[in-house]
């Protein structure tokens, strides 16, 4: 097997979730991981459930993760075949994200549909922001290569589902 293709992880996870007395849950988990690439990973993540009624169920939670660059990751190397394996890669690259969400599900009873125990229609919304320390942002020109801006940036993310449970 090539480098590219197997790499050794191990993962460690650990989640504590705490009902509280009005039918709420907030949770918080820990995960840690790393691999033979060298990249080292954490994510934290807290989040809040809260049910409005009998159908409303509310979500929200900020999710940090930060990451270090895979051994053979560099932004600029000094010249071509400069080692085996070469990697230039946002997503080998040392970084950290932040995600703030929320969602709301809203359970409906589907005539016809008597096969199905529960049925959720489920709306969530992420704002992640991604800001690499070592990825530099080639689309700026007119500059010495390597003195070139961070990279970074954001996104907006949109999820309407449909879940059911038999």
């Amino acid at each position: 097997m090539s480098a590219w293709s197997y790499s050794r992880l191990l993962r460690i996870a650990v989640r504590g979730r705490q009902f509280l007395p009005w039918r709420a849950a907030a949770q918080l988990e820990y995960r840690w991981y790393t691999d033979s690439w060298g990249i080292l990973g954490h994510t934290a993540e807290l989040s809040y459930t809260h049910p409005w009624g009998p159908r409303w169920i509310f979500d929200a939670r900020y999710r940090w993760y930060t990451q270090d660059g895979a051994d053979f990751y560099a932004d600029l190397f000094p010249r071509e075949d400069f080692q085996n394996f070469l990697a230039r890669d946002k997503e080998l690259a040392t970084m950290t994200s932040h995600t703030i969400g929320l969602g709301a599900s809203y359970e409906v009873k589907l005539p016809g549909m008597d096969f199905l125990q529960r049925a959720t229609v489920n709306f969530r919304f992420d704002h992640i922001l991604f800001e690499y320390d070592d990825f530099r942002d080639l689309r700026v020109t007119g500059v010495p290569p390597g003195t070139e801006p961070l990279y970074d940036f954001s996104a907006n993310v949109l999820q309407l589902f449909f879940s059911g449970w038999f």
